[in-house]
């Protein structure tokens, strides 16, 4: 087989692949005309010399690549001549929009915003106008061959423009300059493939200037005649249908009510999201009543002007919670909830943060939303003294008791049959670990703050003598917890039981004694 004929059939293949249906269907086929090109290459040393990528992200230029070689290949031009549009007086000027399916709506819009202004002359293929039972692949690709101007909605660089590439591809294989492929784009540039052609950015400015172009002058039509040479003169006019036209690429939002406490994160470059969770630049956007939590009026904040003065307190739990959840979202995986909660000062109650949704937008760029629920669990506010410290102790001293004492002390294999030893293990480990963050979350951050509220010397060293033999215990534990064995952990438990015993006695006694001088009770 001669090289010619091998591309032509090579070209055949990749139209059947493009016209497969779904995606992950054209990739297997992909990967096996990528193993046909390699043959073709080895038998004809000519084909090699194209720079195919073989790129499944690039298929649409290696197609183009191969369609320009097949027309190198003709034997005259006068043979074969080249595929032009008419372009006469009063014709019709033909425009396909290639579009993702996500959106079609924006696709009609824009079709609807310009066919006011085109007086009739402009015709606007889209693919949700192809007649029911059509064949979709020929339906398009005649509307391509006949289309003066392909119009490319690029809304969002992250996702797979594979389909729309090779629209773009299809359209451009006749050599006709005077076929135009127009990127309108909300990114910071076009898609690779494209960056060589003037795009039209989705700005006012911009694609008032495009408009100009298409429905003042002549160039891009090719018409004798303006398509609507009023437009000349109402410059206004052409900026009004401009502004819908970036509005309508931007997807804004006309109005975004939240009916509970919120902060948007703004990270401008996700990427750092990993190195440093979310940076101190990054933008909010809220309200009034949001930004109070933070002891903040209505204004421009940064995620350091929020929580700057708080990463080193007793609030620090909840950010590096939220920051971990941040990061998960980032990389769409799923999300630790977030156990610790927001203390206001200013009111005395706790908020609970709960990522609630994250926004890529088309520049790369995410928005986290981030909601606070009041916490109304169980709050020790307008508790005097020392008072709300020894209760926080003495509830999850008694949780302790019977989540992790009672419930697992004793006869552990036949309590929990039907789990693994490494599942039971796990859930130990678990349990502990959720009854310290609670305890931290009301206000019980260390040693020091349960001392503060004892006042004998002979209490206070019992106290610290209990944390010091517990951090020890507790790491003992969980090391023996980590081989995913039972084997071994019943001594645990009896030490677990006695150090309970005793902590229930002293903090009690000290509950009982600071009630009593209570003269209000």
């Amino acid at each position: 087989m001669s090289a010619d004929a091998a591309v032509r059939n090579l070209l055949r293949r990749a139209n059947k692949i493009a016209a497969a249906h779904p995606p992950h269907q054209r990739q297997s086929q992909w990967d096996a005309w990528c193993r046909e090109v390699r043959l073709i290459e080895r038998d004809h040393p000519e084909i090699t010399r194209l720079g195919l990528t073989l790129a499944y992200g690039q298929f649409s230029d290696d197609l183009r690549t191969l369609g320009r070689y097949v027309e190198d290949k003709q034997p005259s031009p006068s043979k074969r001549p080249v595929r032009v549009v008419p372009t006469q007086k009063g014709d019709p000027v033909k425009v396909f929009i290639s579009h993702k399916a996500e959106d079609a709506t924006l696709a009609r819009s824009i079709k609807k915003i310009m066919e006011v202004y085109a007086a009739g002359r402009l015709v606007f293929h889209i693919s949700e106008e192809m007649p029911k039972g059509a064949d979709w692949y020929k339906w398009i690709k005649d509307r391509l061959v006949e289309s003066r101007m392909l119009l490319l909605l690029f809304t969002d660089n992250t996702a797979v423009w594979d389909w729309c590439l090779y629209e773009a591809g299809l359209f451009t294989q006749w050599d006709d300059d005077t076929r135009r492929i127009i990127c309108l784009h909300t990114c910071r540039e076009p898609p690779a493939p494209l960056k060589h052609l003037q795009s039209v950015p989705a700005l006012g400015e911009e694609i008032a200037l495009f408009l100009r172009q298409l429905f003042v002058e002549t160039e891009l039509t090719g018409l004798e005649s303006p398509l609507n040479a009023m437009l000349a003169s109402n410059p206004a006019e052409l900026k009004r249908a401009a502004e819908k036209i970036a509005k309508a690429m931007r997807r804004e939002t006309v109005r975004q009510e939240y009916f509970t406490k919120h902060i948007l994160i703004n990270v401008e470059r996700p990427a750092r999201l990993a190195a440093e969770g979310v940076p101190d630049d990054a933008v909010i956007d809220s309200d009034a009543e949001s930004l109070a939590l933070f002891n903040k009026k209505m204004g421009k904040w940064t995620w350091g002007d929020l929580v700057g003065g708080r990463k080193e307190g007793p609030d620090r739990r909840w950010i590096s919670e939220l920051n971990h959840a941040v990061i998960q979202a980032s990389s769409r995986s799923l999300v630790d909830p977030i156990l610790a909660t927001l203390h206001v000062r200013q009111t005395g109650r706790s908020y609970r943060p709960i990522l609630h949704s994250v926004a890529t937008k088309s520049d790369g760029s995410q928005q986290f939303t981030v909601i606070f629920a009041e916490d109304v669990s169980w709050q020790l506010t307008g508790i005097r003294g020392a008072l709300p410290t020894l209760l926080v102790a003495l509830i999850m001293i008694v949780r302790f008791r019977f989540e992790v004492i009672e419930r697992y002390g004793r006869r552990t294999i036949e309590q929990h049959h039907g789990m693994s030893e490494k599942a039971v293990c796990s859930e130990i480990k678990q349990n502990i670990v959720n009854i310290e963050l609670e305890a931290e979350s009301h206000g019980l951050v260390d040693v020091a703050t349960l001392l503060d509220a004892f006042e004998a010397e002979q209490d206070r060293d019992a106290v610290k003598a209990q944390f010091d033999s517990w951090h020890e215990l507790r790491q003992n534990l969980f090391q023996t917890l980590e081989l995913g064995s039972l084997k071994g952990i019943a001594p645990f438990f009896h030490t677990l039981r006695q150090r309970n015993r005793q902590f229930l006695e002293l903090v009690t006694r000290r509950h009982y004694q600071l009630a009593s001088q209570q003269t209000d009770w």
